[in-house]
């Protein structure tokens, strides 16, 4: 039988991320990715399969979200998550987050969105990135960051929520609810 959780195999049968999240995740972390995906499902943003262990959803011609789960050892390696094969990791594009920002009102939720943006931290390779990138001097919801990379990442402000727990999930909703209407307010 063929590993479904192979690049060559999703390649050819671009699985839902239903059929590949057990492999990765289990018990009540299964269930809340689950129960998330089937939200999105629900919310007109259905995952599609984009590549090895990754979906995404597109709204407005642009990339919504990525959910990615393992692909390699140090994927998802963080010092409070050593058990990197056991991860899954939302990632949303908050590219219109000034328009919306003053609404983010609940401190968790603030919290949430400085403490996962993308960008040099403390487990990033920093030297390497500031070698080569001068500081960045960013304000996200009243906290001011200084970051090092220049990635699309950075500047389309994307979070990389690794294992979001319930609260997080609920945060993740709102910024995306937010994010789409921003984005359908652009197009009026």
């Amino acid at each position: 039988m063929a590993d479904i959780t192979s690049l060559a195999v999703q390649k050819i049968t671009k699985p839902n991320i239903e059929e590949i999240l057990p492999y990765y995740l289990d018990g009540e972390a299964l269930k809340s990715a689950l129960d998330f995906i089937a939200y999105l499902r629900e919310n007109k943003m259905k995952p599609s399969w984009t590549i090895h262990n990754a979906w995404k959803a597109v709204n407005k011609g642009k990339v919504l979200y990525y959910i990615r789960l393992p692909v390699y050892s140090s994927h998802f390696q963080r010092p409070n998550n050593p058990n990197w094969e056991r991860s899954w990791c939302v990632t949303p594009f908050l590219m219109n987050l000034a328009k919306y920002e003053n609404l983010i009102t609940d401190e968790f939720d603030k919290k949430m969105v400085v403490d996962n943006l993308y960008g040099c931290k403390p487990y990033c390779q920093g030297a390497r990135c500031s070698a080569k990138n001068p500081e960045t001097r960013i304000t996200i919801c009243g906290t001011e960051i200084v970051r090092h990379c220049h990635s699309s990442m950075l500047r389309n402000r994307s979070l990389w929520v690794v294992n979001p727990d319930k609260n997080e999930i609920e945060s993740i909703k709102k910024l995306l609810e937010l994010e789409k209407k921003a984005r359908a307010d652009n197009r009026d």
